[in-house]
């Protein structure tokens, strides 16, 4: 028993759902939510992002690919660019873990920076009154994120359906 491959994949394992879950929920239930409540909406999805979620994002999706990463460089015996182009497991694991990789740096350069770009001009709204221009900066931000949300959720069902058959492939 190899205790240390153990902790990689309990680690992979649960950072991913705890992603993939978050992601779900954000994409398919609060965001929209947020949406339909308009201006009612912005002091919940403010308070989410004062709670730490701009850091729990991060945190899973980068466990995951780092964990899967590792894994995936002891499964290919050192010899990753093998193991991807030589067929059967390597190629499907492979295929999941580029997925999961593009959907951490889709959500590190999408999603991050306009929640952040989001909380600045929520703030901003607070001090100074709402405007047509930081509403503007508010729908253009959000719409990134959707459209972003939208790309990770493909990319991370990608990377489930590689995980789920790889061994069998």
């Amino acid at each position: 028993m190899d205790f240390g491959i153990m902790a990689l994949r309990v680690v992979h394992i649960g950072a991913a759902i705890l992603w993939v879950g978050g992601s779900v929920f954000i994409e398919r239930f609060v965001q929209p939510t947020a949406d339909e409540l308009g201006p009612a909406g912005e002091p919940f999805m403010g308070t989410m992002l004062r709670r730490g979620m701009p850091a729990y994002f991060p945190i899973v999706s980068g466990l995951t690919v780092l964990a899967g990463s590792w894994l995936y460089w002891i499964d290919s015996a050192g010899n990753p660019i093998s193991y991807l182009t030589g067929g059967g497991s390597g190629t499907t694991f492979g295929i999941g873990g580029i997925a999961a990789w593009i959907a951490f740096i889709v959500g590190a350069v999408a999603i991050g920076p306009n929640a952040a770009r989001i909380a600045r001009t929520n703030a901003t709204i607070e001090a100074t009154g709402r405007t047509p221009e930081l509403e503007a900066q508010l729908v253009s931000a959000n719409a990134a994120i959707h459209r972003a949300g939208q790309i990770g959720l493909v990319l991370l069902t990608i990377a489930i359906v590689c995980m789920a058959v790889a061994r069998y492939a």
